[in-house]
């Protein structure tokens, strides 16, 4: 029995790993339409700005509206490049090492770094760790950890 729920937490995290891909994809392709508008409006900018120049003209001002339209485009890039590096963030991931700790460390078993705790995500191991006791708190600590991840404590 062990081997089919193994079998079905195995399918679900692949199942959640490729929705999360697809949504990075889709930001991806989210991005690439923005920089063409970008591109765009940047090459009928450049289009104005020399007819200005034939003809002699300063009045820059016209220019304007154009800029602050790529420039809120550019903003919206900014703001999904900001999801997507959400999205690769998981919960106990080590901003620091990218270790990826037990779900409600508070530090990180690696570098001893200090965790943000985000209470909503919560992932069960596929299998049984390893783990010891921290000498310092007597919590459970996965096996290799050098790190307490309650108290920070060093391990030996």
């Amino acid at each position: 029995m062990g081997l089919w729920n193994q079998v079905k937490q195995q399918a679900s995290s692949l199942g959640a790993k490729a929705a999360e891909k697809t949504q990075e994809l889709r930001l991806q392709s989210e991005i690439n339409d923005l920089k063409n508008q970008i591109g765009k409006k940047q090459s009928a900018l450049g289009v104005l700005v020399y007819q200005m120049y034939k003809e002699n003209r300063g009045d820059y001002e016209s220019l304007l509206p154009i800029c602050h339209e790529i420039d809120a485009l550019q903003q919206q890039i900014v703001e999904i490049e900001h999801k997507i590096a959400e999205l690769k963030i998981k919960p106990g991931t080590c901003p620091q090492c990218n270790h990826e700790n037990i779900p409600d460390a508070r530090f990180c078993a690696k570098c001893g770094v200090p965790l943000q705790q985000d209470k909503d995500t919560t992932e069960l191991p596929a299998e049984e760790p390893k783990t010891k006791p921290c000498p310092e708190c007597n919590t459970e600590q996965l096996e290799g950890a050098k790190f307490c991840a309650q108290c920070g404590c060093k391990l030996e």
